[in-house]
């Protein structure tokens, strides 16, 4: 008889997972407020990124945060606020931003992104309907320092078995009006579309059989040794094993609980332009800017940002307008106007204080595990990290420490 699941949230974890679960032998039902993948999912970048290896803590990141905080335009925004779990997050996150921590932080990084680039391949191969794309990524440096930075980081990834090394941004994008000092090229590092990647993974789910429900989650509670799942329209329900992946708001759900899992939404805004007045061959990361650029076949798409505003929703312009500032920064043929009627897209991503996310068996719980906080590599680390947790529910245990749900106490 085959196991039971609910998975609470269908963005790209939660269907990741899903598609690992039914491969472990579960049957799986998906609980999500709106329609799958409606939250952080489609809108992001692209990037299926190795070269990420530097967690979003690091050595520099507060002080670089502390300039930026208070401009509305500025790649790192902090809404002006007395919140006490804000301010207990941004503790963790200094205490976190040393590099011991990106020392220890690294391999694990490379090893869960270079095994996701895998089962991506694996994925697309089996039939879903989606492209892997593997057009590497440029990191664009705007100031010397920033290039001697990046090349720090290249030789670092180098160390670690990766690909990278600087290059001529003019001949890898012969058309860009480059402003910029000089690149550091990823060999290694792909494109998916995300929103592509989601559409396909549910159609398989539902044709092998996963049920999806449309039910708003508002929290868990314990009963005698099992948890029920309690929903906004007053119902309950439970199931054998339960699995949290709502992303930024997973932790309001487990609030009830008394567990210490610390997050936060960061707010980050795309542009996606169907007829985009410049082509690209590869994607692009404007570094000081912390902009990504990618293209998607005949479309081009910008996003970047990140905003530490709550749950709030209404879009922000001067957020856009400092991404479009950024771009022109370094490209003296981008021109912002040609954006204008290009509709915006917001999304939050559920950023944990290291800058790794909370995977395997919630604590003190026998039935509930936790597969969020995934920050700006939720794509990335879709495919990984939904095995992973799959396979601890199966009865494997997730083979990285720096994952465990309670290691913040």
């Amino acid at each position: 008889m085959a196991k039971e699941c609910v998975v609470v949230g269908s963005g790209i974890m939660g269907l990741c997972s899903a598609y690992f679960l039914q491969e472990n032998g579960f049957q799986v039902r998906i609980l999500e407020a709106e329609k799958p993948a409606s939250g952080a999912a489609t809108g992001n970048a692209g990037l299926v990124a190795p070269s990420h290896i530097i967690p979003l803590a690091a050595p520099g990141v507060v002080w670089q945060g502390i300039k930026w905080m208070f401009n509305r335009e500025s790649p790192f925004y902090i809404k002006p606020r007395l919140d006490l779990e804000l301010l207990g997050w941004l503790y963790r996150f200094w205490r976190s931003s040393n590099q011991s921590h990106v020392d220890s932080a690294s391999p694990v990084l490379r090893d869960l992104c270079l095994k996701s680039k895998i089962l991506f391949a694996e994925m697309a191969d089996s039939g879903l309907d989606f492209h892997v794309a593997h057009p590497g990524l440029v990191m664009v440096c705007g100031s010397a320092h920033s290039l001697e930075e990046e090349l720090k980081v290249a030789e670092k990834a180098r160390g670690l078995g990766l690909q990278a090394y600087e290059v001529s941004l003019s001949q890898l994008e012969p058309d860009v009006d480059w402003r910029a000092k000089g690149g550091v090229f990823f060999p290694g590092d792909d494109v998916v579309d995300p929103g592509r990647f989601c559409v396909a993974l549910e159609k398989a789910l539902r044709k092998r059989g996963v049920v999806f429900e449309q039910e708003k989650v508002i929290s868990l509670k314990r009963v005698q040794s099992r948890h029920q799942i309690q929903l906004e329209s007053g119902k309950t329900t439970s199931s054998e094993h339960i699995l949290l992946t709502a992303g930024a708001h997973s932790s309001q759900i487990l609030r009830g609980l008394g567990l210490n899992l610390p997050l936060q939404p960061g707010r980050g805004y795309s542009q996606t332009h169907d007829q985009p007045p410049m082509q690209l061959k590869h994607p692009l990361i404007l570094v000081e800017g912390r902009v990504a650029i990618t293209p998607f076949d005949s479309r081009l798409r910008v996003a970047g940002t990140m905003e530490l505003a709550g749950f709030e929703t209404k879009i922000q312009d001067r957020r856009i307008q400092g991404i479009h500032k950024s771009c022109q920064a370094f490209i003296g043929n981008w021109n912002p106007a040609m954006w204008s009627e290009v509709p915006v897209w917001s999304g939050l991503r559920p950023c944990t204080p290291d800058g790794l996310p909370y995977v395997g068996p919630l604590p003190g719980a026998s039935d509930v595990w936790v597969n969020y906080g995934h920050a700006m590599l939720g794509l990335t680390l879709g495919p990984v990290c939904g095995q992973l947790v799959a396979e601890s529910m199966a009865g494997n245990a997730v083979p990285y420490p720096h994952l465990f749900p309670g290691r913040f106490g």
